[in-house]
């Protein structure tokens, strides 16, 4: 092997390296600004799953990504960074779907029957990626399904009186924001569970099915 062969050689195995740790570390960018509480986002979402699944379980997790996907992951960080205090859940599965109208839907669909017989599926992000009539017919067994910033507060009210979600978190509409607790979670966010839909229905102000066409 010459010279020239054997700087071609070096830089292939330094493009393999440079590549793999990209890869590893894709969507992790520490320098990214957490400007809208996504970790916190995840953190209550961790939380709220255990709480529902009595502190364990084997669950999936899927990361609906939208362009760099920075989103989603904040939220991931904050829903991982929380399960580790939470030794009885188990992520035994993460699934990756690409953000896009056309077919990300269907996607999650079939993802979500893949991992049906776990005990709950989380879904993260994909925000007006997902549309939620795709999750209307479900075949049984439906799983406990969790959505995190997947839909709008309307339709995550409508899901979960459906039976399809046991488990919603989602932004509030703007104008039921109050200006005085702008810092909270509870300012840009409502968890939709047994104990708070009715109050987050009167929120609203009117039925969540005028939201959005079926």
């Amino acid at each position: 092997m010459n010279s020239r062969q054997k700087i071609l050689a070096v830089v292939a195995v330094a493009t393999i390296i440079v590549a793999g740790f990209l890869i590893g570390k894709r969507y992790v960018n520490p320098g990214v600004k957490d400007t809208l509480g996504l970790k916190t986002v995840g953190e209550v979402a961790a939380d709220e799953t255990s709480r529902l699944l009595d502190g364990k379980g084997r669950i999936a997790v899927i990361k609906v990504e939208s362009g760099l996907g920075q989103p989603t992951e904040l939220i991931w960080r904050g829903f991982a960074a929380a399960l580790k205090k939470q030794t009885g859940i188990q992520v035994v599965a993460e699934e990756i779907v690409p953000g896009s109208p056309a077919n990300t839907s269907a996607h999650v669909r079939e993802v979500i029957l893949k991992h049906s017989a776990l005990a709950a599926v989380v879904l993260l992000g994909g925000s007006g990626d997902v549309q939620f009539t795709t999750l209307k017919d479900l075949p049984a067994p439906q799983p406990r399904l969790v959505s995190v910033l997947t839909f709008d507060l309307g339709q995550a009210v409508h899901l979960f009186e459906g039976g399809i979600l046991v488990l919603g978190i989602a932004e509030r509409p703007i104008g039921k924001r109050d200006p005085a607790l702008l810092s909270s979670f509870e300012t840009q966010y409502a968890v939709v569970t047994a104990e708070t839909v009715k109050s987050v229905k009167e929120e609203l102000g009117k039925k969540p099915t005028e939201d959005f066409v079926p």
